[in-house]
C-alpha cells in the first residue's frame, strides 16, 4: 500500500508540472492582486489544467516604493532565484533605463505597466513643416531641449544597440499620439507638460517628435512634480505674462495629483479657466473614477477611457486604476500564453516547465551576472506571449513584434457644465474621429451601394473558374478563399460588392508583392477593399486601415516526405534483402530434403514382426493334422504401430522456431516500411549540410528573413546568400523541385500559407513545417478613416465565434494528403497475392508429404508381394520373420 502511495505522488509530481511566475506588487494593488490569484487558482482546478498538466505558482512581493531599486532588486532576485520564468512588474515609478538594467543578462521575460522607451516609432517621420525653432519660439526652458537631445545621443542610441534584447510586454498602450491628434483638432500648437515619474520623459520625446507624420507640439514648459502646488505655482506665473492667451495642459500624472491641480486651479479666482484645457494623458478604466469633484464642471477637462469596458467594470470596484487593470489582465495573458506553448510546444526547449528552482543558497548574489533562462528560453516565451489576443479590462489587448499594444481604441470623454462626463468621440491608430460622424457618414452611403473590392489572382486566394455553368450570376467569374469570404462578410453586413483583378495582380507576377498592387488602387480611389495574401504590419498601418487577421501565415521549410503505396509483390519482398530471401529459401529447401532422408531411413529401422505358427504341442489332440499354408498376414501389435523418429522431431522443431522468428522479424520490418517516412521531423533538422537550402525570393520571404531573431534562420539565410544561385523562380517550381529529389535533401524557404495550398495537392510528397517564432496575419485593407474597418471587424469575429471562418479556410486548403491512404490498394494488389503464395507453399509442402507417403506405400506393397511370392515357393519352409 505504501509503495502505491509513493508510486501515485510520483505519478501526479511528474504529470502536473508547475509554472512560477514573479509579481511585484505595491501596497494599493490590493485588490488588482486578488482577483490575479483568484484567475490564477480558477486555472489550476480547471479541466484544462488537468488535462495540460500544468499549474501556476506566483511568487508575489510587495514592495511600498517601486522606485527604490535597492528593494525591488533584492525582491526580483528573490523571485529569479525560485524559478520564475516571466515577471509582472508595476513600472509607473520606474523609468525605462532602470527595467532595462534589472533584467539584464536574466533572458527572462516581463510584463510592465509602463509604455517602454521601444514602442516609439521612427520619429524621423516629423512633420517637416515644424521648424526646430518652434520649440524655442514658444519658450521652450532649455533643461527640455538639452534633455530631449541628449536622449537621442549618439553615443546613446549606440549603447542602446548593444543592450541585450528587450523581452516581454508592454500592458499599457502607447496614447501620446491621441494628444497630438486632439491637440490639432482643437488647433493647439503648444502645450504644458507635467509628469511625476521618469517613464514620462517617452511620452515627452514623442510630443516633441512625433512619429508617423504627425504635427509637432511644442512644449512650452515641462516639469516633474510631487504636489500639486507646484503645478499650481508654474501656471500662475504664466497667467500673469499671458492672461488671456489659449494653454493646452497635459497631465501625465497620477489621476489623485491630477485632481489636486484642477482643483486648485478652480479656487484660485485669479486664475482663467474657458482658455485652459486639461488632457489626462493616462486612461481610465471607467469615468466614475473621475466623479465626485464639483470643480471639474468649471473648466475643459479631457480624460481617455478604455472601449467597452463599462460592462466589465459594473461586476468590480469603479476605483480600479488603469495599472491595476493591467495586473488583471496580466493573469488573463500569463494562462493563454503558457496553454498555448503547452499545447504547441516549440520542438526545442521543451524543458520550460520543468522545476528551475535554483538550491544554490548564493543564487541572489549572483543577480544580474547569470541567466536564469538561455537566450532561446526567453525567446520562446515571449513570442508566445506577443501571441495572445484577448478583450480584458483595458479593452482589446492585442501586441506587434516589438510587445507594445497595438489594434486598440479608447472612448475620448469631457466633462460638461452639469458634472457629467459624457463620450465626444474615439481615438484609433487611424485618428480621432467625434461622436455621431460615423453615423453621418453612414447615412450619407446610399444602400444600393456596391463596394469595390480589389484583389490578385492567387491561389487559393482567387481564381478564375474553370466550369463551363456559372451558378453565381453577380461574381461569375471567380473563385476562392476570398471570394467566400466576401459573400459570409456581405451577408452579415448587408453590404454589395465586386470582386475585380487588381492592376498588377495577374498570377505572373508571383515574385512580387501583391502589396503594392492593392495599395495603389485604395489610395487612387479606384477600390473601396482589398483581400489578397496581404500581412499586416506596422510600417502597412501608415497607408491603409487594416481589418482584424483572417489568417496565419509565416516562414516555411518546404521538404520530401515519403509514403510507400500498394504496388505489388515488390512491397512485401521489400523488408528483407535479396541474400536473406536465397538463404530462406536456401533453408526450406535443405529442411525439405533432411525431412525426406530421415523419412525414408526411418522405414529400414522399422520393425514389424510376422511371426509363424508355433510349432504344435505333442500333447495337443491336433497334432495329427497337416500344417496350414496360408499366410496369416502381421500380428496386432504390428498393424498399430507407427514410425517414431526423434531426429525427424527434433529437426521439426527447431525448423519451426527458425519459422517464428523470421516471421516476427519480417512482420516487424514489414510494419515500418509501410509506414510514412519523413526525412525531416523537426525545424532544427534543417541546420545540416545534408540538405540543399533554397528559397522563393518574394518580398514576404525576405521580410521573413530580414525581420527574425532565430540565430538558425539567420544563419541559414546567410548562407544562402554566400553560396548564391539558391533561388527559384517560382513557389510551384521549388515544391516540384522538392518532389522530384528522390534523396529527400532539397528544402525550400517559402511563405507558409501559400506552401500550405500546393503541398495539400497530390502528390503527397512534400510537407511544410512552420518556424515556430517567425508569424504574421493575413488581414483586409479599406481605406484609411473609413468606416468599414468596425463593420469587417465585427463580421469577422462573428465568423470566427461561430466556426465558419475556420471552415472557408478548410474549404480551399485541403486536408487530403494528410488523411493515411486507403486499404484497397492492399487488399487488391498486396493482399491477394500473398496469401496465394502463402496457399501454393502450403499445397506444395502437402504434396511433398503425399509423394513421400505414396513412395513409402508403394514400397511397402513390393516388400509384401515378393515375400508373399516367396512364402508360396518355399512351403516348407517358416514364413518371414523380419522386414529388414
Amino acid at each position: 500500500m505504501l509503495m502505491l502511495l509513493v508510486a501515485c505522488l510520483v505519478c501526479w509530481f511528474g504529470a502536473c508540472q508547475t509554472v512560477r511566475i514573479g509579481v511585484l506588487l505595491k501596497p494599493s494593488h490590493r485588490d488588482a492582486w486578488r482577483e490575479f490569484e483568484w484567475a490564477m487558482s480558477n486555472f489550476n482546478t480547471s479541466q484544462n489544467a488537468r488535462r495540460l498538466g500544468i499549474e501556476f505558482n506566483t511568487h508575489a512581493a510587495t514592495v511600498d516604493h517601486d522606485d527604490d531599486l535597492f528593494t525591488v532588486t533584492h525582491e526580483l532576485c528573490r523571485q529569479l532565484s525560485a524559478g520564475a520564468t516571466t515577471i509582472l512588474l508595476p513600472t509607473s515609478g520606474l523609468s525605462d533605463a532602470a527595467v532595462r538594467s534589472l533584467f539584464a543578462s536574466t533572458n527572462v521575460p516581463r510584463i510592465i505597466t509602463t509604455v517602454p522607451e521601444k514602442c516609439a516609432a521612427d520619429n524621423s517621420s516629423a512633420s517637416p513643416d515644424d521648424s526646430p525653432d518652434d520649440a524655442s519660439s514658444n519658450g521652450t526652458t532649455p533643461a527640455t531641449t538639452d534633455e530631449t537631445s541628449t536622449r537621442l545621443a549618439p553615443q546613446d542610441q549606440q549603447e542602446a544597440a548593444d543592450q541585450p534584447p528587450w523581452l516581454g510586454v508592454s500592458m499599457i498602450p502607447d496614447l501620446s499620439a491621441a494628444v497630438l491628434d486632439l491637440a490639432r483638432a482643437w488647433n493647439f500648437r503648444s502645450a504644458v507638460f507635467f509628469y511625476d515619474s521618469d517613464h514620462a520623459l517617452v511620452t515627452l520625446e514623442r510630443l516633441l517628435q512625433p512619429p508617423g507624420g504627425r504635427a509637432r507640439l511644442a512644449v512650452t514648459r515641462a516639469l516633474r512634480i510631487s504636489r500639486g502646488s507646484e503645478a499650481h505655482a508654474l501656471l500662475s506665473s504664466m497667467e500673469r505674462v499671458d492672461p488671456h492667451g489659449r494653454k493646452l495642459v497635459v497631465l501625465d500624472c497620477d489621476h489623485e495629483l491630477a485632481k489636486d491641480i484642477v482643483i486648485r486651479h478652480v479656487r484660485d479666482i485669479y486664475m482663467g479657466r474657458r482658455n485652459y484645457h486639461y488632457v489626462l494623458a493616462r486612461p481610465v478604466v471607467s469615468h466614475r473614477y473621475l466623479e465626485g469633484v464639483s470643480e471639474f464642471a468649471a473648466i475643459n477637462i479631457t480624460a481617455f477611457r478604455f472601449q467597452n469596458t463599462e460592462e466589465l467594470t459594473q461586476t468590480y470596484n469603479y476605483k480600479t486604476t488603469a495599472e491595476e487593470a493591467a495586473i488583471v489582465d496580466a493573469a488573463q495573458l500569463l494562462i493563454s500564453a503558457y496553454r498555448t506553448l503547452r499545447e504547441e510546444p516549440p520542438a526545442r526547449n521543451g524543458d520550460l516547465f520543468v522545476d528551475r528552482v535554483r538550491a544554490a543558497p548564493g543564487a541572489t548574489s549572483e543577480c544580474g551576472r547569470i541567466a536564469y533562462l538561455t537566450r532561446e528560453q526567453g525567446r520562446v516565451v515571449d513570442a508566445y506571449l506577443k501571441g495572445v489576443v484577448f478583450d480584458g479590462k483595458t479593452g482589446r489587448v492585442e501586441f506587434d513584434e516589438r510587445g507594445c499594444r497595438v489594434n486598440f481604441t479608447v472612448d475620448v470623454i469631457q466633462v460638461n457644465g452639469k458634472n457629467q462626463w459624457l463620450k465626444t468621440g474615439t481615438w484609433s491608430s487611424r485618428g480621432f474621429m467625434p461622436v455621431g460622424q460615423e453615423h453621418k457618414s453612414l447615412s450619407e452611403q446610399d444602400k444600393d451601394y456596391v463596394y469595390r473590392v480589389a484583389a490578385t489572382l492567387t491561389e487559393p486566394f482567387l481564381m478564375r473558374k474553370s466550369r463551363g455553368i456559372e451558378v453565381d450570376p453577380e461574381n461569375p467569374k471567380f473563385e476562392g478563399f476570398s471570394k467566400d469570404l466576401m459573400e459570409a462578410i456581405s451577408r452579415i453586413t448587408g453590404i454589395k460588392y465586386a470582386i475585380h483583378v487588381a492592376k498588377g495582380g495577374a498570377p505572373a507576377a508571383e515574385d512580387t508583392d501583391s502589396w503594392e498592387a492593392l495599395v495603389s488602387e485604395l489610395l487612387n480611389g479606384e477600390a473601396d477593399v482589398a483581400v489578397g495574401d496581404m500581412t499586416a504590419t506596422a510600417e502597412r498601418w501608415h497607408d491603409v486601415d487594416l481589418t482584424r487577421p483572417v489568417l496565419t501565415t509565416g516562414l516555411a521549410a518546404i521538404a520530401r516526405s515519403t509514403t510507400l503505396k500498394g504496388v505489388g509483390m515488390r512491397t512485401f519482398l521489400a523488408p528483407f534483402v535479396w541474400p536473406l530471401w536465397m538463404g530462406v529459401l536456401a533453408s526450406l529447401l535443405a529442411v525439405y530434403i533432411v525431412l525426406f532422408l530421415v523419412g525414408f531411413f526411418s522405414v529400414k529401422t522399422t520393425h514389424c514382426c510376422y511371426e509363424p505358427p508355433t510349432a504344435p504341442d505333442a500333447s495337443s489332440t491336433d497334432a495329427d493334422k497337416p500344417p496350414s499354408t496360408s499366410y496369416p498376414g502381421p500380428n496386432a501389435p504390428c498393424a498399430n504401430f507407427k514410425t517414431r523418429s526423434i531426429s525427424g522431431r527434433i529437426l521439426s522443431s527447431f525448423w519451426w522456431m527458425f519459422v517464428v522468428l523470421v516471421f516476427s522479424a519480417y512482420t516487424t520490418e514489414l510494419a515500418s516500411y509501410l509506414k510514412p517516412r519523413y526525412e525531416i521531423d523537426s525545424w532544427e533538422e534543417l541546420d545540416s549540410t545534408h540538405f540543399k537550402h533554397m528559397w522563393v525570393p518574394t518580398s514576404a520571404t525576405r521580410r521573413y528573413f530580414e525581420s527574425t531573431q532565430d540565430e538558425m534562420i539567420l544563419k541559414l539565410y546567410r548562407y544562402m546568400e554566400e553560396q548564391g544561385g539558391r533561388e527559384v523562380t517560382s513557389l510551384r517550381e521549388g515544391v516540384e523541385l522538392v518532389r522530384s529529389s528522390s534523396a529527400g535533401d532539397v528544402v525550400v524557404f517559402a511563405d507558409a500559407i501559400s506552401a500550405e495550398y500546393l503541398c495539400g495537392q497530390p502528390p503527397c510528397t512534400a510537407r511544410v513545417l512552420r518556424a515556430p517564432y517567425v508569424a504574421r496575419h493575413v488581414a483586409l485593407a479599406v481605406q484609411k478613416n473609413g468606416t468599414l474597418r468596425e463593420r469587417f471587424n465585427q463580421a469577422i469575429a462573428t465568423l470566427s465565434d461561430t466556426g465558419e471562418l475556420e471552415e472557408i479556410k478548410r474549404r480551399w486548403w485541403s486536408v487530403r494528403c494528410d488523411v493515411p491512404a486507403k486499404d484497397e490498394p492492399i487488399q487488391m494488389r498486396l493482399f491477394f497475392p500473398v496469401v496465394v503464395a502463402l496457399g501454393i507453399l502450403t499445397v506444395e509442402g502437402t504434396g511433398f508429404g503425399l509423394a513421400e507417403l505414396l513412395v513409402r506405400g508403394c514400397t511397402k506393397l513390393c516388400l509384401w508381394a515378393r515375400l508373399k511370392s516367396e512364402r508360396s515357393s518355399e512351403e516348407t519352409e517358416p514364413p518371414l520373420k523380419t522386414i529388414a
